[in-house]
């Protein structure tokens, strides 16, 4: 939920997250497949590898959603916008 009330967030293993207002009880927008790397399979084949998302929040100024993924990665979606805003790649390996 949003400081102000406005939004409530939830995220699915689906990795999808959706947005709802709260006051009127509607559906506001499904960022779909947040968390999608690439996995090598031998050395040629790329597929997809769909992770999964482990925790989600929503900043202090309510505009964005973090949300972190097994991949070791973090990603600040835009509410408003309804757009990703940056992807910090592997944020998490190693030191």
């Amino acid at each position: 939920m949003s400081s102000n009330s406005r939004y409530l967030i939830s995220s699915s293993w689906d990795r999808s997250i959706k947005v709802f207002t709260f006051h009127n009880k509607q559906f506001y927008h499904h960022f779909t497949d947040v968390h999608v790397g690439i996995k090598r399979h031998r050395k040629f084949l790329l597929t997809p590898k769909l992770e999964v998302i482990r925790a989600i929040a929503i900043t202090p100024d309510n505009k964005y959603i973090v949300s972190v993924s097994d991949d070791k990665a973090i990603k600040l979606l835009d509410i408003e916008n309804k757009t990703e805003v940056h992807h910090f790649s592997h944020a998490h390996k190693g030191n």
